[in-house]
């Protein structure tokens, strides 16, 4: 019987286990509740395309969506200096081998093998960096859409057209 006590838990025990988990479930929920829980829904909805509002001032999902367009921007203004970079090791790997085997240079294996890499270097850089570029133009458009969504749900008010211009 000693046994069997050691192989099967108290009831007790197993009851204040419990109340421990509702405890921590209600505590979570508040949590999902507060602002930052908030927060987080409307950022995982925003990167989904999918964006949700809850109780959120739509300019600071404005902002804070325009702030994403930047950064991916500069993402993307990266990818093409690679982009630029890879072609012009390819370029020049290319022209370096062209140059040895025409025999306008003399052939040096260390710099054959290094043109050889360029070339290779660049193909797969290139490669690797248009897929980038390519998420990185998909994300914009679609952070885009979303800012234009939040723009057009805003509720702009017209201002008093009896207001003297100067202009």
């Amino acid at each position: 019987m000693a046994g069997a006590r050691a192989l099967f838990p108290d009831p007790a025990a197993l009851g204040a286990a419990a109340e421990r988990g509702r405890e921590q479930q209600k505590t979570n929920e508040a949590c999902d509740s507060s602002a930052h829980g908030r927060d987080l829904i409307a950022a995982h909805a925003l990167c989904h395309g999918r964006p949700v509002m809850h109780g959120e001032d739509a300019r600071e999902a404005i902002a804070r969506l325009e702030d994403e367009i930047e950064s991916l921007m500069t993402r993307r203004e990266r990818c093409r200096k690679l982009s630029r970079a890879a072609k012009i090791a390819i370029l020049a790997g290319a022209a370096w081998l062209v140059c040895t085997l025409i025999g306008f240079v003399y052939f040096w294996p260390s710099l054959f093998l290094a043109a050889l890499a360029a070339v290779i270097a660049g193909i797969v850089l290139l490669g690797s960096n248009a897929t980038t570029w390519e998420q990185t133009d998909a994300a914009i458009e679609k952070a885009s859409a979303a800012r234009a969504d939040l723009i057009g749900e805003i509720e702009l008010r017209v201002v008093d057209d009896g207001v003297k211009q100067v202009h």
